[in-house]
């Protein structure tokens, strides 16, 4: 049984860092390299204090935002299966995976708002009729 929770956190952790590996490769390939790269920074209002850029900063693109969206679920994903099978040993840890799948359920209904806001008309599509989502 703790052979296959260190192979899962192992695999995991893996998953995690492969995609990090990859986001990072891609920024570096997307900055401006030598005399353009110091142009920018030095055209940026207050570049030590930027949130534009790096593994936190906001997405400036649709496809780095549905990147970030696809991360943020794999790593929700991951920490849940993990939490669950560390419950297993520790019965501390119910905490944590219930605190887990909170966030995890929580970030699933924002992607479905998120989803149902963007799709222009649901039935009644020639007479304009939109469908709300349910607010409570």
């Amino acid at each position: 049984m703790l052979l296959l929770v260190i192979v899962v956190i192992a695999l995991g952790w893996a998953a995690f860092g492969i995609s990090l590996a990859r986001d990072s490769l891609r920024s570096k390939r997307s900055q401006p390299s030598g005399a353009r790269a110091s142009r920018s920074i030095l055209q940026s209002p207050t570049p030590s204090l930027s949130l534009r850029s790096g593994p936190f900063g906001i997405p400036q693109t649709n496809a780095a935002a549905r990147v970030r969206r696809q991360n943020v679920l794999a790593s929700l994903i991951v920490a849940a299966i993990l939490t669950y099978l560390l419950t297993q040993l520790w019965t501390f840890v119910w905490v944590v995976h219930i605190a887990v799948d909170v966030a995890l359920v929580a970030f699933v209904v924002a992607l479905y708002l998120r989803w149902a806001k963007s799709q222009p008309t649901a039935l009644g599509s020639s007479r304009g009729v939109r469908i709300q989502p349910a607010r409570y």
